[in-house]
């Protein structure tokens, strides 16, 4: 069984005393620099190639070694090394090499620069209909490529779309995808994936299985997110959401930011639906009215 070795990059020392601190590792063909990212599940390092070890623009994700032996974090791993490789699309995260089948488990990727939209969303600032008409567009193109292979998203959400300074976005964290037809059950554990506030109601209500109309809706809060400065709703658990849909109508987004046009207001309004079949009903149906949109507010903008 593969080990990853310590490996301590010439004239530097690990701070062991810094939050998220980790042995710069290697790991292959890959070595292990330091750590960007450290989440529930895993570590994101700065990575390169053994090859070429002063080139930066990678990125290695490293399960963390307390979970090795959890198969539900393991299927995390597998799942995103099956769908990264499965997927090409230039608006889903590409998984470059994998190492899966055994310890350690890590994924690599391409380093991709810019922000996610998380930190440009919790200002609390409006964005224009052009840019959030742009940026949802491209997230809905990636929802189009997993749902065309078979796949849902599951976690759809600011801080799993990256901007770049020009404006590109990348659909990110491919570890809760799950195929269309499969159950809510993994390893004996309910697969409820995503983030309360902008999870679909049809995972807490238990109605139907959720496919891809709750990205699709999880998409929707991000655009009313984007449009009015602020979310629709803001819960803290799974009753609170129950509470919201049977009891709490969704205020309009032209209730916050009336310039809204009304096309706009009835899109997200249907992707915000708390009945799946309300909704637009597959990514590609989405991005139509999208490219529409924006076609027409981009006129509207340079007239």
């Amino acid at each position: 069984m593969p080990q990853a070795e310590i490996f301590y990059p010439a004239g530097t020392s690990p701070n062991r005393t810094e939050p998220g601190f980790r042995e710069c590792l290697e790991f292959g063909d890959w070595l292990a620099r330091e750590p960007i990212a450290v989440g529930n599940w895993s570590t994101v390092f700065r990575a390169a190639p053994r090859t070429s070890p002063t080139t930066g623009t990678y990125v290695i994700k490293v399960l963390h070694p307390h979970l090795e032996n959890d198969p539900f974090a393991v299927s995390l791993f597998r799942t995103e090394a099956s769908v990264g490789q499965s997927v090409s699309h230039r608006h889903v995260v590409p998984i470059l090499s994998q190492h899966v089948d055994e310890r350690p488990f890590y994924l690599v990727m391409p380093f991709l620069s810019g922000k996610t939209l998380d930190l440009k969303v919790t200002l609390g600032v409006a964005f224009s209909a052009v840019e959030s008409l742009w940026i949802i567009r491209q997230a809905a193109e990636a929802l189009e490529a997993l749902w065309l292979a078979g796949w849902m998203h599951g976690d759809v959400k600011p801080s799993n779309l990256m901007i770049s300074g020009a404006g590109h976005v990348t659909l990110l964290d491919l570890g809760f995808a799950r195929r269309l037809k499969e159950t809510n059950n993994v390893y004996g554990r309910p697969w409820v994936a995503g983030t309360i506030n902008y999870l679909a109601p049809e995972w807490i209500l238990g109605t139907q299985p959720p496919d891809i109309r709750g990205d699709i809706y999880s998409l929707g809060v991000i655009l009313y997110q984007l449009l009015t400065g602020k979310r629709p709703y803001c819960v803290q658990s799974p009753a609170d959401l129950l509470r919201v849909h049977r009891e709490i109508r969704i205020p309009s987004p032209r209730t916050w930011a009336p310039w809204i046009g009304r096309e706009i207001s009835r899109l997200v309004t249907s992707m915000l639906a708390a009945d799946p079949l309300r909704r637009p009903q597959n990514p590609a149906e989405l991005c139509e009215r999208l490219i529409r949109l924006e076609i027409e507010h981009l006129a509207e903008q340079l007239n």
